[in-house]
């Protein structure tokens, strides 16, 4: 069986020759992922030379569509043989996306006819603002809201234990289990939003692992140090790369961010594609760390934090959260670092890092998003988001292709103990 992709102005045909049985589903699968990837939001798979469609293929053709559909783009069948017809049929999707093609024995794709019917769409209904990078939609999301923070700070053999409700997004150092003294050793880059809290544990194995709400039993992870916030989101920020640039860096979402809530403090959740990121993640527990002399050192620094080498994770999909501020705000300022190396604006953010799967461009709920991620994909990695002072240019700091950001001004910070 062939696959062969064709760019047109107004989009791309992929056309597919053979048996589209369950080996071949799996490379159109690939191939109508990299269209979404490379922007494409019009596509045609063309079937006319395919001599059998099996489950797997038509599963493929359907969930595909609903993918193009979610970017406001659409995916389209031409001249599909009767078993791919019935199975869209079932489906309820015939009439959606089989495209009109020949009639009698000339059966031929026709793609000005087809891409004219396309209700392919870059265009929001919210007014869109250029920046260096990138393009913004700003919309109004829960007017009025705005989160309460609590700020956790490391002290030797300390851990919080910290439920993460439904409307609760965080970053930090910590760990799931059955308490603070069994979560010790494996304490590790966490983040949490949607009702599922995720880390990566500092016990040798360096698999990730989450936990999500389940019979109304929002996650408790055990907190060494970090950031919690909890309220709801006043703005979303819907984003993709400018014309004349590759990518948009973390450092200009935070600010658009900023400048969306007019606040010296934001918190931040973003579905974001990934163009690579640049972080780093424990690789011991702060316990063991504070045994080990000065941890600070070059050698010591080595061994208990690991860096990415260049931007890693590109061409995957990844949960960033955390906060950014335009000043160093007590008790925030502890777990703030410089974002793109310039004072003046400061942020504290982590990334889960899935297989890729399209963000959503129309108004989702956070926890449906959320919970999709953390279903279907696959999770590959927590990190923590910094600027490498060691690289120069796009190196330097995370990178995204496009996203969401659901955004909300911080009201108030306060220390576990203190009323938020």
């Amino acid at each position: 069986m062939k696959v062969v992709t064709t760019y047109y102005e107004g989009g791309a045909v992929v056309q597919v020759d053979g048996r589209l049985d369950a080996e071949w589903a799996a490379h159109l699968s690939d191939s109508l992922g990299e269209l979404l990837r490379a922007g494409v939001r019009a596509a045609v798979v063309d079937l006319t030379q395919v001599s059998y469609v099996s489950s797997a293929g038509a599963r493929v053709l359907t969930a595909s569509a609903r993918d193009f559909a979610a970017l406001r783009g659409e995916l389209l069948v031409a001249a599909p043989p009767p078993v791919v017809e019935d199975a869209l049929g079932v489906a309820g999707l015939a009439d959606q996306i089989v495209a009109p093609t020949g009639e009698g024995p000339d059966r031929r794709v026709r793609t000005s006819g087809i891409f004219a019917r396309v209700r392919y769409t870059q265009d929001w209904s919210a007014p869109t603002t250029a920046v260096a990078s990138g393009s913004y939609e700003t919309s109004p999301y829960e007017p009025g809201a705005s989160v309460a923070c609590r700020v956790y700070g490391e002290r030797a053999g300390e851990c919080h234990r910290v439920p993460f409700a439904e409307r609760a997004f965080g970053v930090g150092i910590g760990a799931l289990g059955d308490g603070a003294e069994e979560c010790g050793p494996r304490l590790g880059e966490l983040i949490g939003a949607g009702g599922v809290v995720a880390y990566l544990p500092t016990d040798g194995a360096f698999v990730p692992d989450y936990l999500a709400t389940g019979r109304g039993h929002a996650p408790a992870p055990y907190l060494a140090s970090g950031v919690v916030c909890e309220g709801g989101f006043s703005h979303l920020v819907r984003f993709s790369t400018a014309r004349a640039a590759t990518s948009v860096p973390l450092a200009e979402l935070a600010e658009v961010c900023l400048d969306a809530e007019g606040s010296d403090a934001v918190g931040i959740v973003a579905i974001t594609e990934s163009a690579g990121l640049v972080g780093a993640h424990r690789r011991q527990p702060p316990a063991s760390v504070r045994s080990n002399g000065s941890p600070f050192a070059p050698q010591a620094l080595r061994d208990w934090l690991t860096f990415t080498a260049e931007p890693a994770y590109s061409a995957s999909t990844a949960l960033v959260v955390g906060v950014a501020a335009r000043r160093a705000l007590p008790p925030l300022a502890a777990q703030l670092r410089p974002l793109r190396g310039r004072p003046g604006l400061l942020g504290h953010f982590h990334a889960a890092v899935f297989s890729y799967r399209p963000v959503p461009q129309r108004t989702v709920a956070l926890q449906t998003v959320v919970e999709t991620l953390f279903q279907h994909q696959t999770l590959r990695s927590v990190l923590h988001l910094l600027h490498d002072e060691r690289q120069a240019g796009r190196g330097s700091e995370s990178h995204f292709v496009r996203g969401l950001a659901w955004v909300a001004p911080v009201a108030s910070v306060a220390e576990p103990g203190a009323p938020a």
